[in-house]
């Protein structure tokens, strides 16, 4: 199995490995032939002294499992179209387009389309069109996929021999659920994708298996996350953790996404992912922003994290949220002079942000209020200095006004905005052609009081 890794906006590709036959033979569903051979088991486990001895139970959960896989017995995702065609015969039908709307995006696949399965088609990389996913349309035995798993467990337990054979037929189940998880996610069925994926990861996890699959749990926990589903998302992901499953840092990203939609209670949870997180993946972008919206949403002190945005803001300039967040922390900082510089790298980067420019030009303002207090306060300095205090505290305001009308323009009906222009503009309405542009943004503040 092979997973793209799903974060906000990511498709999910699932591509089975193949329990197909190696050698052509003609596609075949013998409802009849398999439903028999379930029964025969049934029957032979009727007699009581059979039925406490592992190879009949394991003879029935190969009999479930055929029922299960009888049609990705015989295709796989990958298949190359000429393949299938091989196998499908001269009387097969030719692919039909079909675009599905409602799946990860809209795509237009080819679909061959047979009395039990619907076969769905697109192109790989190279241009050859090959078995995306399928879906069946015949349900040879109700649950027999579940009632494989029970007959392997069962045949695990009386004989202990067989353990190794068992061991094999659960991941072959666990890759049925798999395969179904893909037909319904690629169809945009979140859900049923959900569980299956979600049935898979724990028929592999349970002991007769022991293995972790990583990308299957975090597939099912990411797709509660878009259901919106918090508690399931929280119970898998914590469970994915519990099995030192990270996925790279996926998994405490989405945990703690969902614990901050559960409320106030869970911050500290949500907190405590996200610290752990990344101190094992420093790198990873996600978690830097998962810490801001923590931070942003608890409204902690954002300084508890300035080097880690700093690491990641070095690492990746373009990204606009490190820029937000590290923002945040700067306004905390009690040194104008590093806030003001680092809100002009800020508007610089992305001269269009509405926060950039709005904290420059209000920082900038604020500095230049400071230095007007100073000059009206301080007793000890000369006039010659107040009056130095009072000239560049004048051009503080005259270079904030452009930038905190860019800022105003960019949101109108931000009332901070027009304020904080108006109290810049109100401290040049005495310059030579300001009294003007004081008197119109002053009404446009009246307005909004």
């Amino acid at each position: 199995m092979k997973r793209v890794l799903l974060l906000m906006v990511a498709a999910l590709v699932i591509v089975p490995a193949s329990m197909a036959q190696t050698l052509v033979v003609p596609f075949k569903v013998d409802k009849n032939s398999l439903v028999k051979a379930i029964e025969r088991t049934e029957k032979s486990l009727e007699n009581e002294k059979r039925a406490q001895k592992g190879q009949p139970w394991f003879d029935q959960a190969v009999a479930m499992y055929n029922a299960a896989a009888v049609i990705a017995s015989q295709i796989y995702g990958g298949m190359p179209y000429e393949e299938l065609k091989g196998k499908l015969g001269k009387d097969a039908p030719e692919p039909v387009e079909k675009t599905v709307t409602a799946g990860p995006s809209n795509k237009t696949y080819k679909v061959v389309s047979l009395p039990e399965v619907d076969i769905y088609l697109a192109p790989d990389q190279s241009g050859i069109d090959i078995v995306n996913f399928w879906v069946e349309k015949v349900d040879v035995y109700e649950g027999a996929a579940e009632k494989a798993v029970a007959a392997y467990k069962k045949a695990a337990e009386l004989d202990k021999k067989l353990a190794p054979k068992v061991k094999e037929g659960l991941e072959h189940v666990a890759d049925i659920y798999k395969i179904r998880a893909n037909s319904h996610y690629n169809l945009g069925e979140n859900m049923p994708a959900a569980e299956n994926f979600l049935k898979s990861y724990e028929l592999l996890k349970d002991p007769l298996v022991g293995t972790i699959e990583s990308e299957t749990v975090f597939n099912a926990g990411y797709l509660y996350i878009v259901d919106e589903n918090w508690d399931k998302a929280i119970e898998i992901f914590e469970d994915a953790i519990a099995n030192d499953v990270w996925s790279e840092g996926s998994v405490p990203y989405f945990l703690s996404w969902a614990y901050l939609q559960k409320g106030e209670e869970y911050y500290p949870k949500a907190k405590a992912a996200l610290q752990r997180a990344i101190e094992l993946f420093p790198d990873n972008d996600n978690i830097s922003e998962g810490l801001i919206n923590y931070y942003s949403l608890a409204g902690d002190d954002f300084t508890e994290i300035t080097g880690v945005l700093e690491a990641a803001l070095k690492k990746d300039p373009s990204k606009i949220i490190l820029w937000n967040g590290l923002g945040q922390a700067y306004l905390k900082v009690d040194d104008r002079a590093k806030t003001i510089e680092f809100f002009r790298k800020f508007a610089e980067a992305f001269p269009d942000d509405f926060s950039a420019n709005y904290y420059l030009g209000d920082q900038l303002m604020v500095e230049g209020e400071v230095l007007l207090k100073e000059a009206a306060d301080n007793e000890s300095l000369s006039q010659a200095q107040k009056d130095e205090l009072n000239a560049r505290a004048m051009d503080l305001f005259r270079e904030a006004y452009p930038i905190s009308e860019r800022a105003y323009n960019y949101r109108p009906d931000e009332t901070a905005a027009i304020q904080r222009v108006t109290r810049i503009l109100f401290r040049l309405k005495d310059e030579p052609g300001m009294g003007s542009v004081f008197d119109k943004y002053n009404k446009l503040y009246e307005a909004t009081l």
